[in-house]
């Protein structure tokens, strides 16, 4: 069976990265090892210079996916510092191309004040997130809570207010992803057609 070249998680499309490149005779010539190297460091130092993604990251997701840069910060629902200490992270991914090249895509991950990580990857919508997310805040209201005038009923009054906080927060992290994947690209690419048998065919974004 076929495989599509590219692949993708939380990207809204394919931000591609080339497996040739043009020398100086308009040649196409392959990408080396050290070639996506040089790539890669290109990107992370985007990352710091933007501001955008200041710390360098090097793990890897999957063998064919490696991490670039991310950028990670403390937020908190309105006075509610303790009981909604949340650590947001957003990180940039280069994917492998199957065949050749490769893709740009994103991460984000939430961290709730009793220690719990939710991946946006993890989940088939933003709201599954936000809803687990919530679970956990409702556990921490119950143990901590009364330490700080909160109770249950003070839960349920916020949870709608907090629920469209933390949405809010996420979907700004989505566009900062997109564009920066974007402006760090070499093209922008869609699916045109999909078949049985896994062959995909893709075209450029105008």
């Amino acid at each position: 069976m076929a495989t599509g070249n590219f692949s993708k998680v939380n990207a809204k499309n394919y931000y591609v990265i080339y497996g040739t490149y043009k020398d100086e005779n308009g040649e196409d010539v392959q990408r080396e090892c050290w070639d996506f190297d040089d790539l890669r460091e290109f990107i992370r130092e985007d990352g710091r210079e933007t501001k955008l993604f200041t710390e360098k990251s090097d793990g890897w997701v999957d063998r064919d996916a490696q991490e670039l840069c991310c950028e990670s910060y403390d937020t908190h629902f309105g006075k509610s510092d303790f009981l909604t200490d949340t650590r947001i992270v957003r990180t940039i991914i280069m994917r492998n191309g199957y065949y050749e090249g490769g893709n740009l895509d994103w991460e984000i991950e939430i961290e709730s004040p009793d220690g719990c990580n939710f991946k946006l990857s993890e989940y088939d919508s933003l709201e599954d997130l936000i809803e687990d997310y919530m679970r956990s805040i409702r556990d921490y209201v119950e143990r901590w809570g009364a330490d700080y005038g909160w109770n249950i009923g003070t839960y349920k009054i916020q949870k709608k207010n907090i629920e469209k906080w933390l949405k809010n927060i996420i979907e700004n992290e989505e566009e900062i992803c997109e564009k920066f994947c974007k402006e760090n690209c070499e093209d922008v690419y869609v699916v045109s057609a999909r078949f049985s048998n896994g062959e995909t065919w893709y075209s450029k974004v105008s």
